[in-house]
């Protein structure tokens, strides 16, 4: 548990109002970028709320053509897959939602991106090897 989630911890506890809770907060809560196929969407939902829990803004996609079923073109998929980098790029951390270990090119590349950066990366499943 980090300092940060110690504090929250104790807040809640004590019952603070949110007014009360923002005048004492001077740190900026980390950000963390979930990355994943589109194909995910409420995992990576799910997995958005837990982060917000933990008080941590959380950066998502925004956009899941794969489950809305909504067609975009190559130009747009390009622009999407670019905004999922300048994501990870300001994030502290990242999260791959990779469901029954699934990874596409878009997220390797996001991985990849990450790891160039030194951010932590974490898993919702164990990755393949």
């Amino acid at each position: 548990m980090t300092d940060y989630d110690s504090r929250c911890d104790a807040r809640m506890r004590a019952k603070l109002s949110p007014m009360e809770y923002e005048k004492e907060e001077t740190m900026r809560p980390k950000q963390v970028a979930i990355i994943g196929s589109s194909k995910f969407k409420l995992q990576q939902l799910g997995v958005a709320q837990r982060e917000t829990l933990r008080g941590k803004i959380v950066l998502l996609p925004g956009f899941w053509h794969h489950v809305d079923m909504v067609p975009i073109s190559d130009e747009q998929k390009a622009m999407i897959d670019d905004l999922t980098l300048k994501k990870i790029e300001q994030a502290d951390e990242v999260i791959v939602v990779n469901v029954n270990t699934y990874v596409g090119q878009s997220t390797r590349r996001g991985i990849e991106h990450a790891k160039k950066l030194d951010k932590p990366i974490t898993y919702l499943e164990p990755p393949r090897e």
